[in-house]
């Protein structure tokens, strides 16, 4: 399973959320990273209802996680859990939700 980016794996960012509680995040987000380009991994922190990451080429900024492509694998079993568990938090639910949006667009 990979639920999250490993330390000093490469992830690409899509684009920053309009719809993100810390708006300078947002801020930062347009104009310091380029949409399509990778970055590399430096740290993650996980909250209660977001998941953060720093970013080697600009370790004074966090990012959300949500911002990125990155590999994920989910199966079934995994899916229930993170939908169900006591350990369920919104960054994983927005994991699933992409990987269902993706799942059904590879479908077509």
């Amino acid at each position: 399973m990979q639920q999250w980016p490993n330390v000093k794996s490469k992830i690409k960012f899509r684009e920053a959320s309009r719809w993100f509680w810390f708006t300078n995040m947002v801020k930062d987000a347009e104009e310091l990273l380029e949409p399509g380009k990778e970055y590399t991994v430096s740290s993650l922190s996980l909250g209660s209802s977001w998941c953060g990451v720093v970013l080697e080429e600009l370790p004074e900024h966090q990012f959300s996680l949500s911002w990125f492509e990155y590999p994920r694998e989910l199966t079934t079993e995994e899916v229930k859990e993170f939908e169900t568990g006591p350990g369920a938090r919104r960054c994983n639910i927005e994991v699933l939700e992409t990987r269902r949006k993706e799942r059904k667009e590879n479908e077509r």
